[in-house]
């Protein structure tokens, strides 16, 4: 019998959903970015369903029966993504709640169908909209780009920050771009108090009107970040700790990386601001963030080493590679001791893939740690520079340290008689094909050679080369096919 998908009934170009296990349109190139629409049946069960949900948080168990998917909702929009018609199966025993009404004209809103915007707690329907829409459409106009103004023939009001006087009052324009010229960057690098509070200015902007920064106009802040962390200036900590910590989820922004490398330049006088964004973490994955960024200031307090002891169930991978930053050889007997207990473990796994095994994972980042700390180095790359990083808009260097390769090298050497002091003999803790396949991100592509033919090839008309004296068509042409 031949497939269907479950939801359409079509039955060409399917595929199965990794949820379930169900046959669906495989049609997620059908959607168009920001468009919203719904018409990939793949993309609906994925995004709009419980089970879809359930799968992508890797939730345990059924997902009719999870408490994670339950409190992961309000009562209205988990039933709805359980009773959908994206649902290949429908929830029973539907929980009840009281239906969501304009804060306004008190109509009912659907929440999973009808259109909608929030206002502290409160929703608005579309024909009633929230005392923060006007706000948020002046913020949305001030954001677009000079060219687009031109075209719709209107002129910008107010420019969102004008640029100090010292350098050029146009400066926030010629920063919304991914690679400004160079020279605005080096100017804002030198000792200048007014650029200094200039930056500090657009930090708290972003902070008070976060929509007025959309789309390009982000980009000044990313680049003030970075250059406030190669300046060490300490008033941005401040700032930068508040806004990491509301965006802290979004893992693929990039204002949030360069929020996290810059907080690592600060150098040792950012300690106390740091340590006390660490206490008032309330999040784990927060508090070891802050943690590795302690590690790496160069300073040595007794506050860090009992943090570290104390957060290395959050995340012990990680963890581990904080206290190889933090360099205290103290730490090796309780490193030591966590390999220990897990080498029983490995033995009976052995060889094993690393995404088999989260033991085979744990046991690589504790033995990292280790050997940086028994060499009293960590292997890092050489010195950042953030000149030099505009200069060539990004690229990695051409020509990478010897020393940092013949360090890396010696490096590699540490961590096989580790693994042969651990396991008392030489061991094969990976499956080959598993171990090339993580190694992969630090190797150049292979080299495809394109396919050529040995010998010259032969037209239809041309001499047969059996030497039989008839055209290639009359003579093998016939016997090859």
């Amino acid at each position: 019998m031949k497939q269907q998908c479950g939801l359409c009934g079509k039955s060409e170009k399917l595929t199965q959903t990794e949820c379930c296990g169900q046959w669906i349109c495989d049609d997620e190139d059908q959607y168009v970015l920001f468009s919203f629409a719904r018409n990939s049946c793949s993309r609906n069960h994925r995004r709009y369903t419980l089970c879809g949900f359930h799968h992508s948080e890797r939730h345990e168990g059924n997902w009719k029966a999870c408490a994670l998917c339950r409190d992961g909702f309000e009562a209205e929009m988990y039933v709805y993504y359980g009773t959908n018609e994206y649902n290949f199966e429908k929830l029973q025993n539907t929980p009840s709640y009281e239906p969501t009404r304009c804060a306004k004209c008190r109509t009912v809103i659907s929440l999973g169908e009808d259109g909608y915007s929030m206002k502290a707690g409160q929703y608005f329907c579309v024909n009633c909209p929230s005392p923060l829409s006007r706000k948020v459409s002046q913020a949305l106009a001030r954001a677009f780009s000079r060219e687009q103004k031109k075209r719709m023939g209107r002129r910008l009001e107010k420019k969102i920050y004008e640029g100090p006087a010292s350098i050029d009052k146009d400066l926030f324009a010629k920063l919304s771009k991914p690679w400004p010229a160079v020279k605005w960057i080096r100017m804002l690098l030198e000792q200048n108090p007014v650029a200094d509070r200039w930056m500090l200015d657009v930090m708290d902007g972003f902070l008070r009107d976060e929509d007025a920064f959309c789309g390009r106009m982000e980009w000044p802040v990313i680049h003030i970040v970075r250059i406030t962390g190669e300046k060490q200036l300490i008033p941005a900590i401040r700032r930068m700790v508040e806004i990491y910590n509301r965006h802290s989820e979004e893992y693929n922004r990039v204002l949030v990386d360069e929020i996290l490398l810059a907080l690592e330049k600060m150098g040792p006088s950012a300690f106390k601001n740091i340590f006390r964004a660490f206490e008032q973490a309330g999040n784990g994955d927060i508090k070891t963030t802050y943690l590795g960024i302690l590690c790496k200031l160069g300073v040595r307090d007794e506050k860090i080493r009992k943090a570290l002891l104390e957060c290395f169930d959050y995340d012990p991978g990680y963890v581990a590679g904080s206290m190889a930053d933090y360099g205290d050889k103290t730490l090796l007997p309780f490193l030591c001791g966590q390999v220990w207990a897990l080498v029983p473990t490995l033995k009976k796994q052995m060889p094993t893939t690393r995404a088999e095994s989260e033991e085979l994972e744990l046991y690589i980042d504790l033995c990292d740690a280790i050997v940086s700390l028994e060499r009293e180095s960590v292997c890092h790359p050489t010195p950042f520079s953030v000149e030099k990083y505009y200069q060539r808009k990004g690229k990695p260097i051409a020509n990478p340290d010897s020393k940092f390769e013949l360090e890396s090298r010696q490096y590699g050497e540490a961590l096989e008689k580790l693994n042969r002091r651990f396991f008392e003999g030489d061991v094969v803790l990976f499956r080959k094909e598993d171990d090339d396949a993580w190694d992969d991100d630090n190797e150049m592509p292979p080299v495809v050679i394109p396919f050529r033919r040995e010998d010259a090839r032969i037209g239809r008309n041309d001499p047969c080369s059996c030497g039989s004296g008839k055209k290639f068509k009359k003579c093998c042409s016939e016997k090859m096919h």
